[in-house]
């Protein structure tokens, strides 16, 4: 597996306490199984294409895999769909083994749920969930403006977390669903970080460590709004910005902008 680390934010041990408290081992359990196997096939994926990934990381938000490598849209679409492939062929050597050994059907129905919840989870065409970041990197590709269908995700995000929310408060009315709360709670706090993941996720790719000359592109622009301008910087090449407001010019470099 290479130098792949798997870490645990304190909150989330303290969420596996409290499964194995209230007697949830076993979902708990196949949850971190599922969902390591999940991040693996993105793992994979990505060393195939040549990027450096570093760790897998479990939080109150779900897990993902950290990187300080910007993918290029074509291979963040195949890398994006390699997680909930693998939960796909998960579920389908599952069921091929109840044909062969029934008896398994005892043991693994556990196991295939918990592989159908996540891979359909992680299909909803929600930044930064795999669905999401298809539909973004498919937009990328076509030319749209990044910065409005993050905005389109934040609202759509809401309002999915607002419908988990009344499904909770429903449960509560026949047999609570904990897991509906903490979907809605996921998605709310994903409404308002979504945007700022992308940002930061620009910020950290670019590494510009090279012996080579590097070409300057110089852009004539009407914002000196960081995440506005953050779009135009790439690892091929150095970005100073050109601002004309009120007859008055103002230079943003690249530099600028990371600081």
């Amino acid at each position: 597996m290479g130098k792949l680390k798997i870490k645990f934010h304190p909150l989330f041990a303290l969420y596996v306490f409290l499964c194995i408290y209230f007697s949830w081992f076993n979902k708990i359990f196949y949850y971190v199984v599922v969902v390591t196997l999940h991040e693996f096939g993105h793992y994979f994926a990505a060393k195939h294409y040549g990027y450096q990934m570093e760790s897998i990381i479990f939080s109150l938000s779900g897990a993902g895999i950290t990187t300080n490598n910007k993918f290029a849209e074509k291979h963040d679409i195949v890398i994006s769909i390699c997680g909930p492939l693998i939960n796909l062929i998960l579920i389908t050597i599952t069921i091929c083994l109840w044909w062969i050994f029934p008896l398994s059907y005892l043991y693994t129905y556990d196991f295939l749920i918990t592989n159908l919840v996540v891979m359909l989870f992680n299909l909803v065409p929600i930044y930064p969930l795999d669905g999401g970041r298809i539909i973004i990197d498919v937009l990328s590709l076509r030319g749209k403006d990044m910065g409005k269908c993050l905005k389109i995700n934040k609202y759509f995000c809401l309002v999915i977390s607002i419908v988990f929310a009344i499904l909770f408060i429903v449960s509560i009315f026949f047999k609570t669903n904990y897991n509906l709360l903490i979907t809605s709670m996921f998605l709310a706090i994903n409404s308002i970080t979504s945007d700022k993941n992308k940002y930061y996720d620009k910020i950290k790719s670019l590494n510009k460590k090279s012996d080579k000359p590097l070409e300057v592109k110089i852009f004539k622009v009407q914002t000196d709004n960081e995440k506005e301008l953050l779009k135009y910087l790439s690892p091929r090449y150095y970005s100073i910005f050109k601002n004309i407001k009120n007859g008055k010019s103002n230079t943003i470099t690249e530099d600028d902008l990371l600081r």
